[in-house]
């Protein structure tokens, strides 16, 4: 099951060690301790942070996982769906009743 996962555990941590430095940053950033973000803000910005890093990450998981059949893009479908098969010509129905005319 984890093998399955691992490109996007991967993508995750290499996003957790590269958003860590940052976030350390925006903390500090301010010389005045009184401008700098509190404890909510910062939960906040770290929260938004490790949304989008997770979204990003299992995007990127998935595309660089090993076990995808690229090739089946490349044949012909064998049948499209049932309901739209294209034809144009009469219908066969089940019941043997007469199609119904003009004026019925």
């Amino acid at each position: 099951m984890i093998k399955y996962y691992l490109p996007h555990l991967i993508f995750l941590g290499v996003f957790c060690l590269a958003i860590t430095p940052v976030l350390f940053y925006y903390q500090r950033r301010s010389p005045n301790p009184r401008f700098r973000p509190g404890l909510g803000e910062m939960t906040m910005v770290t929260i938004m942070a490790l949304f989008l890093g997770g979204l990003a990450s299992y995007g990127l998981g998935s595309l660089f996982r090993g076990d995808q059949n690229l090739r089946q893009y490349l044949t012909r479908p064998d049948e499209g769906a049932g309901w739209s098969r294209g034809t144009t010509g009469p219908q066969e129905s089940d019941d043997d009743s007469p199609a119904p005319g003009p004026g019925r």
